[in-house]
């Protein structure tokens, strides 16, 4: 019977420094603004162009501010993956 060994070498460990969080930082606020702002301006385009109701202007204003936080979310993840990845470093 042969014995089988499962020991795996250590993963490389993140890159926690100031500079590296400084980077997540300033990676998330750029590209969110960015994100925001094109889609404040995209929402506020339609509702003008379509005579939209002010009522349906703030629905969408808040569709808008829950796919912004999803975005968001998901802008803080890859930018954490990205700026403390060894390899990176």
């Amino acid at each position: 019977m042969s014995q089988t060994d499962f020991s795996q070498a250590a993963a490389p460990r993140r890159v926690l420094t100031f500079a590296s969080l400084f980077g997540v930082a300033a990676v998330t606020t750029l590209i969110s603004s960015q994100f925001v702002t094109v889609g404040g301006v995209f929402v506020y385009s339609l509702v003008v162009l379509l005579h939209l109701s002010q009522t349906i202007a703030i629905g969408l204003y808040g569709l808008f501010g829950a796919l912004a936080l999803w975005g968001f979310v998901i802008i803080v993840r890859l930018a954490y993956e990205a700026e403390t990845a060894p390899e990176n470093n």
